[in-house]
């Protein structure tokens, strides 16, 4: 009488299968492997044909990933404050609004003049150049707003805006004044 030596384990006789071999499909290694010339022309032909019929769908499915995509980057650049690496703005999943009728810049909410508004105002109102230190503080009076590091910063940033857009001149460093309707500096 023989033992069996194969081991015993959770109460099952473990046992050694032969691998199956199935038709052209062979799972070890040393199957040998198929080559192109091998093959025949009508099954390449219908291999690539399969192949070609899935390009629009895989297509459709990826533009529809990047719309979702871009969605998302959108909305994580607007709850963080972040502008998402390779784009200039975020991407608008809403229709844009028509443009108002104030001309360059004015854009308005609730009716209120824009902080571009606002300083091309007291810039026009102020005879010489002013600094934005000074603009800012004016402008907390108006608004109400302590003047403070971030304030200043928007009110300098806002300034370069209208400087790149010609509304307004820089004679100096740190020192601006608004130009008139030819686009000349206000003396």
């Amino acid at each position: 009488m023989t033992k069996s030596s194969s081991k015993k384990s959770s109460g099952r006789r473990a046992t050694r299968r032969a691998p199956k071999a199935s038709a052209g499909k062979v799972r070890g290694a040393s199957a040998p492997a198929r080559t192109l010339a091998s093959i025949p022309v009508e099954e390449l032909a219908a291999e690539l044909k399969r192949r070609r019929s899935e390009i629009p769908k895989l297509e459709a499915r990826a533009k529809s990933l990047r719309a979702e995509l871009g969605a998302i980057e959108s909305r994580i650049a607007l709850l963080s404050g972040a502008v998402p690496a390779g784009r200039a703005q975020p991407v608008r999943t809403a229709p844009k609004r028509a443009a108002s009728s104030g001309g360059r810049g004015g854009r308005r909410m609730n009716g209120k003049p824009t902080l571009a508004e606002r300083i091309l105002a007291q810039l026009r109102g102020h005879a010489g150049p002013m600094s934005p230190r000074a603009i800012a503080e004016g402008l907390s009076k108006e608004l109400g707003r302590e003047v403070n590091q971030s304030f200043l910063v928007h009110v300098s940033i806002t300034l370069r805006k209208l400087v790149n857009n010609g509304l307004v001149a820089q004679p100096a460093r740190a020192r601006y004044v608004a130009k008139d309707a030819a686009g000349e500096p206000k003396q």
